[in-house]
């Protein structure tokens, strides 16, 4: 997240998390997917309207960015860098947040 290293004061720009907003993928299979690296479904385009998926409760919790530590829910920045990735935090865990 952007309070352990801000990209955009290194030239990088903004790398916020745009999982379910603004960012999705489909596979081959009509897996929609979050973003490319993300490995679980929110739905399938070949089983469910689109607008069922966006709408879907899975969806609409990538949105809330339901995966940000309470650090970042009640950061300023959060708007800016959505409370990093998912992916990292899942893997890593917020043990650097909570130093």
């Amino acid at each position: 997240p952007m309070c352990m290293f801000n990209p955009v004061s290194h030239g990088f720009g903004n790398k916020g998390c745009s999982a379910c907003d603004g960012l999705l993928s489909v596979g081959a299979n009509g897996d929609v997917i979050p973003c490319a690296s993300y490995d679980e479904s929110v739905g399938n385009l070949l089983r469910e309207d689109f607008g069922d998926i966006w709408q879907s409760q899975r969806a609409r919790q990538f949105r809330t960015k339901f995966w940000a530590h309470s650090k970042c829910q009640n950061c300023d920045q959060l708007p800016i860098c959505h409370g990093g990735c998912p992916l990292y935090w899942r893997q890593m865990g917020y043990g650097e947040l909570d130093k």
